[in-house]
């Protein structure tokens, strides 16, 4: 069982990254909670599969490349945001679970031989910690004025993550179709 405060993870995770503008806006108000709450920074994303385990990283780069070829574009909508106590949703964007994410959500499942083993909850996290409930619900009402916000998936990000968010390392990026 995972602890839910923990700041550590494992293994690889398969992430949509935001592009252009979307990427811009989001990446700076992960700075600014980041400064604010005195948390970790990070890549906006919306984690397609977590906690891969480790394995030879070429056979998971050439799934990551396999899952990409058979995805084709589609817009994320990020359509509300919320707070739980858990370490790396502690302040998020929920995403609006589409047809196309949850198909995704599926193959990816599928060409990483993995099972699900919880309810997939599709989100951008802004903010990774332990804090305060009351803390956390006024910076959701200061941000309410991000909403409505999308942007288009069109790749497929592999990350190396074992440890804290700061020590994660990008294995590489796969464009949809190719």
């Amino acid at each position: 069982m995972i602890d839910p405060a923990s700041s550590l993870t494992s293994g690889y995770h398969v992430f949509f990254e935001p592009s252009g503008d979307a990427n811009e806006q989001l990446a700076s108000v992960i700075h600014e909670l980041s400064a604010e709450y005195g948390g970790p920074l990070f890549q906006p994303h919306v984690t397609l599969l977590a906690m891969i385990p480790e394995t030879d990283e070429t056979v998971l780069i050439e799934k990551a490349r396999k899952l990409a070829g058979r995805l084709a574009s589609f817009e994320l909508a990020l359509v509300a945001l919320s707070a739980e106590d858990k370490y790396f949703r502690s302040l998020y964007l929920k995403a609006h679970p589409s047809e196309e994410l949850l198909r995704s959500r599926a193959l990816a499942l599928e060409m990483f031989a993995l099972e699900e083993v919880s309810e997939y909850m599709p989100h951008l996290s802004l903010l990774y910690g332990n804090y305060d409930t009351e803390r956390k619900q006024q910076s959701i009402a200061l941000l309410e004025s991000l909403l409505p916000l999308s942007f288009f998936a069109g790749s497929v990000a592999l990350w190396k993550t074992p440890g804290e968010a700061s020590t994660w390392e990008k294995v590489g990026e796969y464009p949809f179709g190719v």
